[in-house]
């Protein structure tokens, strides 16, 4: 009350002292309505982002299964005749060409880059063993634009007319798949010498020696993340096929026209060492 002894309340008056006005709740209902439907987009998205990145992982799996049992497969038919290795090849192969064809088509519209960390371990498998593959058939490593063009080719049968993404192979995973693929072109140098095969270590030594040299003189290594280590696993596998040229032409040398796979180790892992 003031001096007169009025109310100041019942004066509706605004002062600090008076009573603030009450918000019009059916005005506030819609704002309240539409915010509660975009936190429900949000999180529909989210939850659809959710459930794709987890189809995409299972695919990434699924190549690098696929890739694995292609690497296993050129082992073990690598001196056969390449007609025959390309037919042996040929159904293994487009089971991971349909895993890769339903992974470009989850990312197709989706944000291609957004994604790249859940399935670039799978294409990194692949690219070390098409790499490989590509070795063994031609004598030399294909570029980055070799490997992108058979990613995107797509069969007519896979496509039927459907829209898919265009893969986009980083220069981070075709260093990291090549990297990986010494390490199976050491073990072929070393399969080949307990078959008897001597000349195919010295084109497998040429091959690590020419890549190492090439993976050295790239700039800033340190910034693609594990192709340091990946660097001392491939001096270790040019030390290995080194060593196991060197004891090739010291046997050769010792015991000249004999056979010289006699007196060497039969165990493959440490014929090498």
């Amino acid at each position: 009350m003031d001096a007169s002894g009025e109310n100041i309340e019942q004066r509706g008056g605004g002062g600090r002292g008076g009573r603030r006005p009450r918000p019009d709740r059916a005005s506030a209902a819609p704002a309240q309505t539409e915010i509660q439907r975009r936190f429900q987009e949000y999180s529909k998205q989210y939850d659809d982002s959710n459930d794709r990145r987890e189809r995409i992982v299972k695919r990434s799996r699924d190549i690098t299964i696929g890739s694995k049992r292609l690497i296993f497969n050129l082992h073990r038919i690598y001196d056969r005749p390449r007609e025959e290795i390309e037919q042996e090849m040929l159904i293994p192969t487009q089971r991971v060409r349909e895993d890769i064809f339903g992974l470009r088509k989850e990312l197709s519209g989706q944000g291609y880059w957004k994604y790249e960390w859940s399935f670039t371990p799978g294409l990194q498998e692949y690219i070390e063993a098409v790499t490989f593959y590509h070795y063994l058939m031609h004598g030399d490593i294909p570029t980055i634009e070799q490997l992108s063009a058979g990613l995107n080719s797509v069969d007519a049968t896979l496509s039927e007319g459907q829209d898919v993404a265009r893969f986009e192979i980083s220069l981070k995973d075709y260093l990291l798949g090549v990297a990986d693929m010494t390490g199976e072109a050491m073990r072929l140098a070393v399969n080949c010498v307990t078959k008897g095969d001597l000349e195919t270590p010295k084109r497998v030594l040429a091959l690590l020696q020419r890549l190492y040299a090439s993976f050295n003189t790239l700039p800033n290594t340190k910034e693609i993340k594990d192709l340091d280590n990946k660097l001392e696993v491939m001096k270790q596998s040019l030390q290995k096929v080194e060593s196991l040229c060197l004891k090739v032409v010291v046997r050769r040398a010792e015991f000249p026209g004999q056979d010289i796979l006699a007196g060497m180790d039969d165990d493959p892992d440490t014929m090498a060492e």
